[in-house]
């Protein structure tokens, strides 16, 4: 081992000449050497984007925790909530309740309703039924947003003849409230934990609206039916 380190010393000492030679003659020209060329700095670290800076309409939304089951092939919610969660979110509203026990629990009720003075909900097939009130006047409905929601944005009850089946938020801007989407996904991300058994939660745009509708799974065929903005 100790006349194999003497070999590579001695050849290393002798191979140093031949490369100086190479280093100092290899780069030449007819007027000498070449100059090193300049090392290039490295690039400077973006700028940090000061708060004051930064888009105000830019957020995050956490999607909450996922169980994963031992294979890693599929998980479920880590976060369980169900009918009574629904329940104390809405301040007792919930699916199945007739159209005049859900009037009663609203902050402004109407004076008389039944299911005969409703109108239709024609984008259903069937006979469904509904009433409406505006977002402003939603009191605890409104999910504690803090959003604006424009003065044409309302909440809307639809039934069947068994009851509530959704909650559809209907929220359109206006000139004093250019954007509805902090308050569509502040509502969006309360409803969305509630377990799929008890709520099925969508957030989606038609025309100049953005919509959240809340849908009892039991609803069936009903379930897949989206409201269409139309004359805008």
């Amino acid at each position: 081992m100790l006349a194999f380190r003497h070999a590579i010393l001695a050849l290393d000492l002798f191979l140093a000449p031949v490369v100086a030679h190479a280093q100092g003659n290899g780069q030449g020209s007819a007027s000498g050497p070449q100059a090193a060329a300049p090392i290039a700095p490295a690039p400077s670290v973006p700028g940090i984007v000061l708060p004051d800076e930064a888009p105000s309409s830019v957020r995050i939304f956490s999607p909450p925790p996922i169980r994963w089951d031992h294979a890693m092939g599929s998980g479920t919610p880590a976060l369980h909530q169900g009918r009574s969660d629904l329940i104390a979110l809405t301040s007792g509203v919930s699916f199945g309740m007739q159209p005049e026990d859900v009037n009663a629990l609203l902050s402004t009720p109407y004076q008389t309703l039944y299911w005969g003075s409703m109108p239709q909900a024609t984008e259903f097939p069937g006979d469904v039924r509904y009433f409406w009130v505006r977002v402003d006047d939603a009191g605890p409905l409104r999910m504690g947003s803090q959003g604006c929601t424009g003065a044409g944005s309302y909440l809307v009850f639809l039934f069947t003849n068994k009851g509530l089946f959704r909650l559809s938020y209907r929220l359109v801007p206006d000139k004093a409230c250019p954007s509805v989407n902090e308050t569509a996904r502040d509502i969006f991300a309360r409803c969305v934990t509630i377990g799929s058994r008890v709520a099925l939660s969508v957030h989606y745009h038609t025309g100049s609206a953005e919509v959240v509708d809340v849908t009892d799974p039991g609803a069936s065929f009903l379930i897949p039916v989206r409201w269409y903005q139309v004359g805008r």
